[in-house]
């Protein structure tokens, strides 16, 4: 019963989400600071706002094709997370007092480290593990050169499951079967990687002598 009412609710939700047809991100997105609250959004439009797909060739040094340009990188602010807990407590039938605990508990831990969500699509299952590109390969730099590697690399969770079901190998990949290698890691770097002061953040994925990037631009004057 517990699944049925699961995938009803993802079918509802991601009808709703993600019913146009797919296509990447900019790979740099500008976007308001994460320590500035955006009331005016919707959880939906803020998870939009914060995602940006990769940028394959970053260096000018030659494409490192490791990931589809239909895979995504979500920043997690506390706006983001708190409105997901906001549409979370219907779903999940909480009262007013484990609704709040949630919402707390939310702001909390997006508040205190800096967490990433990614949709990584590939055509091979390896290069879509977050955890392959350790220790080296796998870091954030500010706009002041400040570089940080993980904390912890979480699996997470098939949130989007409804839109990369919809992508096909396309004709003369590696692989034949329905659709590509899919992961869905959580990375988490410490608090202090994001600060007041901090205007811009790219995070890297390097392998075979190469990077791919996905950044964010923080505007202080940001409008929706």
């Amino acid at each position: 019963m517990r699944l049925l009412l699961y995938l009803f609710l993802m079918l509802s939700l991601g009808g709703c989400l993600y019913s146009g047809a797919i296509r990447p991100f900019p790979s740099e997105v500008l976007v308001p600071h994460p320590e500035k609250t955006q009331t005016d959004l919707t959880g939906q439009e803020l998870e939009s706002l914060y995602s940006t797909s990769p940028d394959l060739n970053p260096d000018g040094q030659g494409v490192l094709p490791v990931f589809w340009p239909q895979s995504r990188m979500i920043l997690i602010t506390p706006a983001v997370a708190i409105e997901r807990e906001k549409q979370n407590r219907i779903a999940l039938a909480r009262t007013e007092q484990e609704q709040q605990q949630a919402i707390d508990q939310a702001g909390k831990y997006y508040g205190t480290q800096v967490v990433f969500e990614a949709i990584l699509l590939s055509d091979r299952p390896r290069l879509v593990d977050a955890k392959w590109y350790l220790p080296k390969g796998l870091y954030l730099m500010d706009d002041q050169g400040r570089k940080f590697y993980p904390v912890k690399i979480n699996p997470g969770q098939a949130r989007f499951f409804l839109e990369t079901s919809r992508i096909s190998h396309p004709p003369g990949s590696r692989n034949s079967g329905p659709g590509p290698s899919r992961g869905y890691p959580e990375i988490v770097f410490p608090g202090d990687a994001i600060t007041q002061s901090t205007r811009a953040v790219t995070l890297y994925f390097a392998a075979y002598q190469k990077r791919v990037s996905f950044t964010w631009i923080f505007d202080p004057d940001f409008r929706k």
